[in-house]
């Protein structure tokens, strides 16, 4: 079982803290609960903030298991607002936010875990894909499945 805290999307990391405080750990006490996972919505400049300031990453892991909370999904979707679509995958923003979100899950994950999950777009819209993008989108995905691989060997 998880709490989706993306319902509370936060733009930053103290408001992050401070949703899952408001919102989770209720949760997780009502529910007699010692630890309890959570899927979290990082906004793409929280998972760059994230992976450029070890410290930072290391504060949001602590934040998380003095609250007996756990992050077990992250939400790649890359916007809050669901309706307009972020970029796909053969943009290479769109790489480098979810190789943000694959270190960060990758750290957040509590030592007894082993796999976690990222919720993403689809890799692109039929309307405007054209046959040269799918190349370009596969080999990103492929790169982004061998450093997974690689960090989890």
């Amino acid at each position: 079982m998880a709490y989706n805290a993306g319902v509370h999307p936060a733009e930053d990391l103290e408001n992050l803290i401070a949703h899952l405080t408001r919102y989770a750990v209720p949760v997780r006490k009502r529910l007699g609960v010692e630890r309890m996972g959570v899927g979290l919505w990082l906004s793409p400049a929280v998972a760059d903030h994230l992976t450029a300031d070890r410290i930072e990453l290391v504060r949001l892991r602590r934040s998380l298991e003095e609250r007996g909370l756990e992050v077990v999904s992250l939400n790649g979707t890359g916007g809050r607002n669901q309706e307009v679509p972020g970029p796909d995958w053969a943009k290479p923003e769109r790489y480098r936010y979810t190789m943000a979100l694959a270190k960060i899950l990758a750290f957040l994950l509590p030592e007894d875990v082993r796999f976690g999950s990222i919720s993403t777009i689809p890799i692109g819209w039929r309307r405007d894909w054209p046959a040269d993008l799918h190349s370009i989108a596969t080999r990103r995905l492929e790169r982004l499945a061998r450093s997974c691989a690689a960090s989890t060997a």
